[in-house]
């Protein structure tokens, strides 16, 4: 048993029996994950990302939430690329922040064009009267605490994916999933 393997079987002895069952059932599914890309892993993945993803995932009661820490760990056995920070970040979120993440990062799926099209809407000035807010989005707390994250920016009244907070998804989606890039 190398080094790393070590540390996770003593972090895992030393979960309550409901913590095993739970960390055992994401990592099943991590597994299965993996499994279903077909894709061989690169790499080592790095022990502080599982450790942190394990140890979170044992504490989830949550199934969805305990799923994206399933996904964390399955991107990272594939990829060997999850930032040491993404773990942390995703324990900060609650289920009505990773609910209002998806869906702005739904919407951001713009085109160049509607892009300019909208940021030329919003400036638009008659009469020295901005528009800009008429098309404002809401803000509530979970979209707060998303741009306190660095995860999503608004921008002319709009809520959108910050580059982070792109990456961020990646490294907590379904790794089965095909990200297709708009720009």
């Amino acid at each position: 048993m190398n080094c790393q393997q070590t540390l996770i079987q003593a972090k895992f002895n030393g979960m309550a029996d409901v913590q095993k069952i739970l960390t055992a059932d994401s990592i099943r599914c991590a597994k299965e994950k993996v499994k279903k890309t077909g894709r061989k892993p690169k790499g080592k993945p790095k022990s502080f990302v599982l450790i942190k993803a394990i140890e979170n995932a044992s504490n989830e009661t949550d199934n969805n939430i305990r799923d994206i820490w399933a996904n964390l760990i399955a991107n990272e056995i594939l990829d060997n690329q999850i930032h040491p920070e993404f773990p942390l970040i995703l324990t900060r979120l609650g289920t009505n922040d990773a609910i209002t993440l998806a869906k702005i990062a739904q919407k951001s799926k713009k085109t160049s064009l509607q892009k300019v099209t909208l940021a030329a809407i919003y400036s638009l000035n008659i009469m020295d009267i901005a528009f800009s807010n008429i098309l404002e989005e809401e803000s509530d707390f979970s979209k707060e605490h998303l741009q306190n994250l660095n995860l999503t920016l608004k921008i002319s009244g709009q809520w959108h994916l910050t580059l982070f907070g792109e990456e961020f998804l990646k490294a907590v989606a379904d790794p089965t999933f095909k990200f297709i890039k708009t720009e």
